[in-house]
């Protein structure tokens, strides 16, 4: 990630990231960085979702599954 895509989000590249675990390196430029919306498997009181920083802010979304690509293409893109 430091190597390719680091530069690219610091310039300002809007970017996605879906992901079972996001990566302590990934999360900060995520909360650092407007132009990030990072989504990741979550897990809060026993209930599964998936968290999403958005606009350096962190929500958790009960019972989803954005973080995967499949089911965020199911529940985000279609209509």
């Amino acid at each position: 990630m430091e190597t390719h895509l680091s530069p690219c989000i610091r310039g300002g590249k809007p970017t996605l990231m879906l992901t079972r675990s996001l990566s302590t390196v990934a999360r900060q430029l995520a909360l650092m960085h407007a132009n990030v919306i990072a989504l990741e498997y979550a897990e809060v009181g026993g209930v599964v979702g998936t968290t999403v920083i958005i606009d350096q802010k962190e929500f958790f979304f009960p019972c989803t599954g954005m973080w995967d690509v499949g089911s965020f293409v199911t529940e985000v893109l279609e209509p």
